[in-house]
């Protein structure tokens, strides 16, 4: 249903909207996007393994983290605001100032996704499910009344921030009907910032993560215009749909694998356990590719229509990403488990730096049809060359293994 929803509803408001104005929705994506990681502070993974091992004193520290990243995300609000609006960071030209503060309050409900994370641990994601379907539902429905009623951008801006609030309530209502959040509260500031500390590396390989997902709109915007960031926002949204699928199957199944590992009680039955994520992962990735890439650049140009053509290539490019996206995925679960977070940290940094140097060079040449491929190219450089580095060079055996077009087919006839 999200799918769905993303591609009918956004090919409607991206019509009514324009590249222009779409391009300013996807800016505000992009800058939360990239500021949530400096909220988390990096703890989600290495959470969802406390609270699944049950370590620690969980309360104490859960309550201690949602105070401490509240206050963190009011500060860094703060800033953003004084910069963007004063032009420090003119990403968003003249914009008022009522709609950025729009744009930005949902930055606060950041501090809440540690709720996500005990659902995670307890392997109760499925939740989170029929909020999610009226929550999609109900946003669509605005949108659509939005487009009648001919309301300006300010209201879709709303939607966006509105879409946060109802999805960390979501959350919340899912842990509270499980009966999950630690309890009574308690203060641990010392558990609470032991984890922030050994969370760091992963902070900052989810900062570099997102940096390198959503740079393409910052520099886009900074080199060529918001109308160009808005055609090529589209083919990125679609691609960020069929994202959904590998990152909630690595939701509900990073709990279940950190288990299996713990209790693998030789090192062929952990061997075994790693190439079994290792292949399902990548045969997703593989099977999303091999059916996406010609049926989604039809209907790219179906729904979005002539404005929209140049995001099709865009959107062409993007989906080959995939198989590295899921395999990504997979390899973050095994280094979390390992304790390797720094590790994690520096091959995503290297993806992210392979992502400015191509967009540099490529922008000037062919617009935002670079960005796609330097965003392509740096996903492969993250997530699976730099396993070379790693070692147990068998992971990146396990990772090739996966993706093998010989062994992609022997597993669909299977």
């Amino acid at each position: 249903m999200q799918i769905v929803s993303g591609l009918f509803v956004g090919a409607y408001v991206a019509r009514y909207l324009g590249a222009a104005n779409l391009g300013v929705l996807a800016l505000f994506t992009a800058v939360l996007a990239i500021t949530a990681p400096l909220v988390e502070m990096g703890t989600p993974g290495i959470l969802v393994r406390h609270f699944a091992l049950k370590k620690g004193n969980p309360a104490g520290i859960y309550w201690s983290l949602l105070q401490i990243k509240f206050v963190w995300a009011l500060v860094l609000l703060g800033v953003l605001y004084l910069l963007i609006s004063g032009q420090v960071l003119p990403i968003l030209g003249e914009i008022e100032h009522s709609m950025l503060l729009i744009g930005l309050g949902p930055l606060l409900l950041v501090s809440l996704s540690q709720n996500c994370s005990l659902l995670t641990s307890a392997v109760q994601n499925k939740a989170l499910l029929p909020g999610k379907l009226l929550i999609l539902l109900i946003l669509a429905v605005l949108k659509v009344l939005f487009v009648l009623m001919e309301k300006d951008l300010i209201f879709f801006v709303g939607v966006f921030a509105l879409e946060r609030v109802i999805h960390s309530t979501n959350a919340f209502y899912a842990v509270m009907g499980k009966k999950l959040i630690p309890w009574p509260y308690a203060c641990d500031w010392a558990g609470a910032f032991a984890i922030i500390r050994r969370s760091m590396p992963l902070l900052f390989a989810s900062l570099a993560a997102v940096l390198y997902t959503n740079i393409d709109a910052i520099m886009i915007s900074l080199m060529m215009s918001e109308e160009d960031v808005g055609l090529y926002s589209v083919g990125v949204k679609i691609m960020g749909l069929l994202c959904f699928i590998p990152m909630a199957l690595n939701n509900s199944m990073t709990a279940g694998f950190y288990t299996e590992l713990e209790k693998s009680a030789s090192e062929e039955q952990e061997r075994a356990a790693i190439e079994k994520h290792f292949n399902l992962f990548g045969r997703v990735g593989m099977l999303l590719t091999l059916v996406m890439l010609p049926t989604g650049y039809v209907a790219v140009r179906l729904l979005y229509g002539e404005e929209y053509s140049l995001s099709s290539t865009v959107f062409a490019i993007s989906v080959l990403a995939l198989p590295a996206v899921c395999l990504g995925l997979a390899r973050s679960s095994y280094l979390i488990h390992k304790q390797m977070e720094k590790s994690a940290a520096w091959f995503t940094f290297s993806g992210l730096v392979i992502n400015v140097l191509l967009n540099w060079f490529l922008i000037p040449m062919i617009g935002i049809v670079g960005c796609s491929v330097a965003t392509c190219c740096s996903y492969y450089v993250s997530a699976l060359l730099t396993s070379l580095a790693l070692t147990d060079k068998g992971i990146f055996i396990n990772q090739i293994s996966s993706i093998c077009p010989i062994n992609f087919a022997r597993s669909l006839y299977k």
